[in-house]
C-alpha cells in the first residue's frame, strides 16, 4: 500500500473481526487508525493447518 502511495491504513471489525482489527493493531504498528465494534473480551486460540490423513 505505501509503494502506491498510501500514506494511513486501517481496519475496522464488528464481533470477532472487532477482536482480529485489534489484535492486528497490536502486531502492525504501520496501522494508523483501528475500529473496534462490540469486539469479543478474549482473544481466541490460533488454529495451525496440519495435512489430514485418511
Amino acid at each position: 500500500m505505501k509503494a502506491q502511495g498510501c500514506e494511513k491504513f486501517g481496519v475496522v471489525g464488528a464481533s470477532t473481526t472487532g477482536m482480529l482489527a485489534l489484535l492486528a493493531a497490536s502486531y502492525y504498528p504501520e496501522l494508523s487508525l483501528t475500529v473496534a465494534i462490540s469486539p469479543s473480551d478474549f482473544v481466541m486460540r490460533a488454529s495451525t493447518a496440519t495435512a489430514r490423513t485418511g
